[in-house]
C-alpha cells in the first residue's frame, strides 16, 4: 500500500528534528498536575492531637493511683484490691 500523505521512515519531517529518537520526551504523562491549588492542611484529619484540659483519657493519668474518697491510702499498684473486714 502507497500512502502519499505519509513520508517515508527514512526521510526526516520539518516537524520532527530527530526522528530516530524511540522515546520522545513528553512530560504530560510524567507529572499531570504539576500545580496544586489546594494547599495542604492538616487540621481536617488531625484536629487536636494533644489537649491538655482532656483529662479523662487513660494517657493523661498519673501513674500513681489516686486517693480513695474517703481518704484511706490507696493499694499498691499490682496486687488485687481485698475487701477490709472490721
Amino acid at each position: 500500500m502507497d500512502m502519499p500523505s505519509k513520508s517515508p521512515p527514512s526521510a526526516p519531517s520539518r516537524n520532527d528534528p530527530f526522528p530516530c529518537d524511540p522515546f520522545p520526551y513528553d512530560p504530560s504523562p510524567y507529572d499531570p498536575s504539576p500545580y496544586d491549588p489546594t494547599p495542604y492542611d492538616p487540621s481536617p484529619y488531625d484536629p487536636s492531637p494533644y489537649d491538655p484540659s482532656r483529662n479523662d483519657s487513660p494517657a493523661s493519668r498519673p501513674c500513681r493511683p489516686t486517693p480513695r474518697a474517703d481518704g484511706s491510702a490507696p493499694p499498691p499498684p499490682g496486687r488485687p484490691v481485698s475487701l477490709q473486714t472490721g
